[in-house]
């Protein structure tokens, strides 16, 4: 199926409704389908991509990132297992440079499943769509790299003027030497 997408809207399994009522036992974090496919019931999808990465990662790190699922996922590159995640409908990244080989097929293997332990914390009055459900691609960041940028404006009272502040962090942990810079135009 076309990502993102939800399984079940494309014709693999089918949709659950709940108001109040958790889909499966309420006995954490042991996952328990209540309905008639019994309680090892827990659909699993399984997403293969093949990519060529062009960049040669020698002074930055290459990076997937998952804008959501539903509602964990396994992440394997070239055979490598390189992590997991059950944020459920929020952004995972994941480095995979010690797996990736630049310039030559690459494959990318997600393995998402409907429920986790963490879908207790998510129960409400919903529907249950399981899969990749946001965008799915690889960036690469170089070693040293601004990681966030704070800005707070302060305005007086009355009159006009006021001042501020910036904070940067700063990534420093793979820079070469002391004469590393980072310029902020």
């Amino acid at each position: 199926i076309d990502v993102p997408a939800n399984w079940e809207l494309h014709g693999y399994g089918f949709p659950v409704y709940t108001n109040v009522d958790y889909v499966f036992e309420h006995s954490p974090p042991k996952i328990a389908y209540k309905g008639a496919e019994g309680p090892q019931y827990n659909p699993v999808g399984t997403y293969r991509k093949e990519v060529v990465i062009p960049w040669q990662p020698a002074d930055s790190d290459t990076f997937l990132h998952i804008g959501a699922v539903t509602s964990a996922v396994y992440v394997w590159v070239n055979g490598t297992s390189i992590g997991y995640s059950q944020d459920s409908r929020l952004p995972a990244e994941f480095n995979i440079t010690r797996a990736v080989r630049p310039g030559q097929p690459n494959v990318i293997a997600l393995r998402v499943l409907c429920w986790c332990d963490g879908a207790f914390l998510e129960d409400q009055d919903m529907w249950w769509l399981a899969g990749i459900t946001r965008d799915v691609f690889l960036f690469s960041r170089p070693h040293l790299h601004m990681r966030d940028i704070s800005i707070r404006a302060r305005l007086p009272s009355v009159g006009g003027g006021g001042d501020g502040e910036v904070e940067v962090d700063i990534d420093l942990r793979r820079a070469r030497s002391a004469g590393d810079e980072l310029a902020i135009v």
